[in-house]
């Protein structure tokens, strides 16, 4: 088995697995036949006194994720009527830091994402290209039409609770942190801060309000707020499942709730090959129309 291979697994059948969504979508994984398990004795606690602010935890949470992957996605949504589908795409991802934490030609991030299923929607893609101080590109493509157009982040994944917006990593500097009180969930102890977008035209939401654990800097809970300052989706994940993968703290299970539509999206990764080679010619337009990953 080449390095590569060792990297890469697959999710256990029947095991439902939601997206870290919104700006932390970043890390969620699961072992299988290369099995990732829990470690047995967590990591002494990382000094965390209390005059961090919201920037220097949310900057742990950057911290805590691989600088490139590549994750095969199942979505099994259901809305309020019980009415259940599931969609099924892949995510190329790469961070546009160097090791130093600095930007590399004024590039946040790239993303690559093309469904597989249902067979309505195979091979529609999109790709973003998120820049410091903007504007960022964003396309999708539609096979049937043989076209890209250029959209908005706050489109929807199709058939699901999740926008675009909801699936790209976040960049520190795209916006502001402010720290609040903290709060428990489900018993274990987080920093809460509310993450408010720089440009609001840039983001579907107002504020986004993060509860992030203490030990690893995973966030288990995330709530999220429109213009009006209606809270409109709910993201959690159990603490119980957080798990080491290549030095980087998970989760295997979230899912996201649409509050207004009570509707509901899990996540399930089939495959995950973190810091995986991911090259820069691999995010272009070109790219997105072909039909191979």
């Amino acid at each position: 088995m080449s390095p590569r291979d060792c990297r890469r697994w697959k999710v256990p059948v029947g095991l439902v697995i939601s997206a870290s969504i919104s700006s932390l979508f970043m890390t969620m994984a699961s072992g299988a036949a290369e099995e990732v398990a829990v470690a047995s004795e967590p990591p002494a606690s990382v000094d965390t006194p209390t005059e961090l602010t919201g920037r220097d935890i949310y900057q742990r949470v950057l911290v805590n994720r691989h600088k490139t992957f590549f994750q095969k996605q199942r979505m099994t949504s259901r809305d309020a009527g019980g009415a259940v589908s599931v969609t099924e795409l892949w995510v190329r991802w790469r961070d546009g830091r160097d090791a130093q934490g600095k930007l590399k030609r004024g590039i946040r991030s790239k993303t690559l994402a093309k469904y597989e299923a249902p067979a309505r929607v195979r091979g529609t893609g999109y790709l973003v290209i998120q820049k410091e101080g903007g504007p960022d590109d964003q396309f999708v493509y539609f096979p049937s039409a043989r076209k890209v157009r250029r959209v908005s982040m706050s489109e929807s994944i199709m058939g699901t609770d999740l926008s675009i917006e909801d699936i790209v990593p976040r960049d520190i500097d795209s916006a502001d942190y402010q720290r609040v009180e903290d709060e428990q969930v489900e018993g274990v102890d987080t920093y809460v801060l509310d993450l408010i977008p720089d440009n609001p035209k840039d983001s579907q939401y107002s504020k986004i309000r993060a509860y992030v654990e203490k030990e690893h800097f995973v966030t288990l809970m995330m709530r999220y707020w429109d213009h009006d300052e209606v809270e409109v989706k709910n993201y959690s994940t159990p603490h119980s499942d957080i798990s080491e993968v290549e030095g980087v703290w998970m989760t295997r299970v979230a899912t996201m709730k649409d509050l207004i539509n009570e509707s509901s999206t899990l996540l399930e990764i089939v495959e995950m090959e973190p810091n995986a080679k991911v090259r820069d010619k691999e995010f272009t337009v070109r790219r997105l129309e072909q039909k191979s990953r």
